[in-house]
């Protein structure tokens, strides 16, 4: 099981920063540099949307790849599945989340 405490503090200051308009590439990338080669685990994820309506993730995809475009804009489910995998890309590679 990994820190899912950590997920949650990091999930509540991006969506805060993100409503508060503070949030950019660079300030995300540093937040989530911070937990590089841990287990932060997204089983910590409170589900919570910004103001917009955007999870987490796609607050993320959409400021690491804005030319980001799902398979399938038809189907809400497969939008959300594309946008978890290159969230999952991200901070794997990106960031070095384990």
């Amino acid at each position: 099981m990994g820190n899912n405490t950590a997920y949650t503090t990091w999930e509540h200051t991006v969506i805060t920063l993100y409503d508060s308009g503070a949030l950019t590439l660079e300030l995300l990338d540093k937040i989530s540099e911070e937990w590089r080669g841990t287990d932060i685990d997204s089983g910590g994820s409170r589900d919570i949307q910004a103001r917009d309506g955007l999870y987490v993730f796609e607050i993320v995809v959409k400021l690491v790849n804005p030319d980001f475009v799902a398979n399938d804009d038809d189907l809400e489910a497969e939008d959300y599945w594309d946008h978890g995998d290159e969230f999952s890309e991200i901070r794997h590679t990106r960031w070095g989340w384990r």
